[in-house]
């Protein structure tokens, strides 16, 4: 397993920039209130929305996904329904448990004034899926973990939702190939975050993991966050996080930590140690009750700018298998995906990336078109986003941060 993490894991495509998300009749729109009140027109008619919701092509219907399919790998899924593309999934270093390196998850890039954002949206691990989700961690170099659910604890068995993280301080996880140890935990009413390290059974560097659980959500089949506000201060959380992250690897990389992309081990052990603790009491400091929301969000990393000459990107152009859309590969190792799950890797999950990417959009005044956005979505992993009350939700929640936004 030393060599896994330089297994490339990104191997989906991507959109070639964000126009192809805009709507051509919203490109005269000059600042977010009239964006809101565009939004706000359209949202009050819920016939408008159901017509447009029924339009988006719920799946690629020309990608394959031979490899899901594979009869070794259908224990691997939850539901035969929801299997990833082929040219999306995640692709694992292969093992004899896992011969064919097969997970069920997808790479997600969505390329939005400048920056490339980058998720992994997969299922709740099963019970024999633990082992390759925390490869996935690791061999992906992701450093954040997204879990939105409300766990019961008798509808998880039920379910096979294992708690795949050790839950007491100090205490570890041990697994074939990884060791798991929880260094702290907070909790408010709504949000959980967990900060871990994961190290190879094999040796080598050890790195530091954050896991933001957020569990508010309607008990019903919707499936929807029960807080407009508290959803949105969840996102504010992860990103404070994501921040922390990026400029940690920024001052590796400008003090001559990082060498050929690879970490020393030395300075990733400190990592944990020194400025942890301090992102988790910033992160307990913020509200997610009702209403506790209360500035506008910011997704920018302060050393984004300061790193740009340690990485290059690299970009060819392809089409997609069904020939609609040019796409790019893209090569850019700084900003670390973020893996998304929830039970079934798209209900919650396209919620939760739908809303993150709009009002990154919206933060960079790009008025985009949300259908187009979520058909974007479902080119990269089917049916994102499961029914109509999903859907205007996000509709809802952006109405109700670009509101919020016109205060600050």
């Amino acid at each position: 397993m030393n060599n896994s993490s330089k297994h490339v894991l990104l191997n989906g495509v991507i959109l070639g920039n964000h126009s192809e998300l805009v709507n051509e009749n919203r490109r005269a729109l000059a600042s977010n209130d009239e964006a809101l009140n565009y939004l706000t027109q359209k949202f009050s008619s819920q016939e408008t929305i159901e017509r447009e919701f029924q339009t988006i092509p719920t799946k690629r219907m020309s990608a394959g996904t031979s490899t899901s399919q594979y009869p070794e790998n259908q224990a691997r899924n939850r539901s035969r329904y929801i299997l990833p593309y082929e040219d999306t999934r995640v692709m694992l270093h292969p093992n004899t448990r896992n011969p064919h390196g097969y997970i069920n998850a997808s790479n997600i890039q969505i390329p939005v004034a400048g920056r490339l954002f980058k998720y992994v949206i997969t299922q709740a691990p099963l019970s024999n899926t633990i082992d390759d989700f925390w490869q996935m961690v690791w061999e992906s170099n992701a450093r954040v973990i997204v879990m939105l659910s409300n766990r019961h604890e008798e509808k998880a068995k039920l379910n096979d939702q294992p708690v795949y993280w050790p839950t007491q301080k100090k205490s570890k996880l041990n697994l074939r190939h990884f060791n798991i140890k929880l260094q702290n935990s907070t909790s408010n009413r709504f949000l959980t975050t967990s900060i871990m390290h994961i190290k190879p059974v094999s040796g080598g560097e050890r790195r530091a993991i954050y896991h933001l659980h957020f569990s508010d959500f309607s008990t019903d089949s919707i499936a929807v966050p029960s807080s407009e506000d508290a959803f949105l201060g969840f996102i504010d959380a992860v990103n404070s996080v994501r921040r922390h992250v990026e400029n940690e690897r920024a001052h590796e990389t400008n003090n001559g930590v990082l060498a050929n992309g690879k970490e020393k081990s030395s300075r990733s052990r400190s990592i944990g140690r020194t400025s942890l603790i301090d992102v988790t009491n910033r992160i307990r400091s913020q509200s997610v009750e009702n209403g506790g929301w209360r500035r506008k969000l910011t997704f920018s990393s302060n050393g984004q700018s300061s790193t740009s000459s340690h990485n290059s990107e690299t970009s060819s152009s392809i089409s997609s298998s069904n020939g609609s859309h040019h796409y790019r590969e893209t090569n850019t190792d700084y900003f670390f995906p973020t893996i998304v799950h929830c039970v079934d890797g798209t209900s919650e999950s396209g919620v939760y990336v739908l809303v993150e990417v709009l009002i990154h959009c919206f933060e960079n005044n790009i008025n985009v078109d949300i259908a187009k956005v979520l058909r974007t979505l479902r080119q990269q992993r089917m049916h994102l986003i499961r029914n109509l009350h999903q859907y205007r939700f996000v509709y809802s929640v952006i109405i109700n941060y670009l509101q919020k936004s016109r205060l600050i």
